[in-house]
């Protein structure tokens, strides 16, 4: 039998899973903040351009054109505010209350057999071969398996940051491993 180089215990909670999922839309986005943030700008401007013309040719007055952009405000508002419960009700969602994807966790990474996980209710094995990524956030490591689907592993599994760097050496020798020989 092949020694595991970590064995780490960890409790995943829903808010490890609320990190988890902002990290996956950012990868599933398919175009770049900027690109989104350049279409806004330039959505707006036609707009307030299409209100200026409106404006000047009397179709529209100065107040129906404050109106509009106090309606625009409430609107972005009201929509921001919606995103935030839908991401709330998302997550609860996910992890509902069957522990199966909360609650304590091992994790037994070997050097050349991969990495197995074990918790109350499941028992799941990857290979090296199948992990594609690995990003650190502020309070999780995720170890991609696609582009939105990932292994979740909180910070607090580590002693201390020099053995979660040593982790994520390891992790991210051997996707560039696979990357290299595939």
């Amino acid at each position: 039998m092949v020694a595991d180089r970590f064995r780490l215990r960890y409790k995943l909670t829903p808010d490890h899973f609320q990190s988890y999922l902002k990290i996956a839309a950012k990868r599933s986005r398919n175009s770049s903040s900027a690109g989104r943030f350049l279409r806004a700008i330039i959505f707006g401007l036609l707009a307030g351009l299409i209100l200026l013309a409106l404006d000047w040719s009397g179709y529209l007055s100065s107040r129906e054109i404050s109106v509009f952009f106090v309606g625009a405000g409430i609107a972005t508002i009201g929509i921001g505010i919606l995103s935030l419960i839908a991401n709330h009700k998302m997550v609860h969602n996910i992890v509902g209350s069957h522990d199966a994807m909360t609650g304590e966790f091992t994790l037994a990474a070997y050097e050349g057999g991969g990495i197995q996980i074990t918790g109350k209710h499941l028992q799941s094995s990857f290979d090296w071969t199948a992990f594609i990524d690995l990003t650190q956030s502020a309070d999780i490591l995720v170890l991609w398996i696609d582009k939105g689907a990932g292994t979740i592993i909180p910070h607090a599994a580590f002693a201390d940051e020099e053995e979660r760097q040593q982790f994520a050496d390891f992790v991210n020798e051997r996707i560039k491993t696979y990357k290299t020989t595939a």
